[in-house]
């Protein structure tokens, strides 16, 4: 087996609205994420192969650049508060 262990990361990322009426909005957050993982190989995956210590560990960077486009539904606002839900489709490259 494989082990991935999860590092720290950076995001950054931008919103963009479109009102289309009192009660529904448009929204496009397109966002860049820069990440990397290690993979860590357990010795018995090389199984007769020479390996080193460097071997059993892999660094793995990605980037990835992350566009959902979302609906937004809200209603009437009640005293100070004003209830929505949003929900939409992405994708990543």
């Amino acid at each position: 087996d494989i082990e991935v262990e999860t590092t720290l990361g950076f995001n950054v990322g931008l919103i963009g609205n479109l009102r289309i009426n009192d009660y529904i909005d448009v929204r496009l957050e397109p966002g860049l994420y820069i990440t990397s993982r290690n993979l860590i190989y357990d010795e018995s995956y090389f199984n007769g192969i020479e390996f080193t210590e460097q071997d059993l560990i892999r660094e793995v960077k990605s980037t990835y650049i992350h566009v959902p486009l979302l609906l937004k539904f809200s209603t009437k606002r009640i005293n100070n508060i004003k209830p929505f839900v949003v929900g939409g489709i992405s994708t990543a490259l």
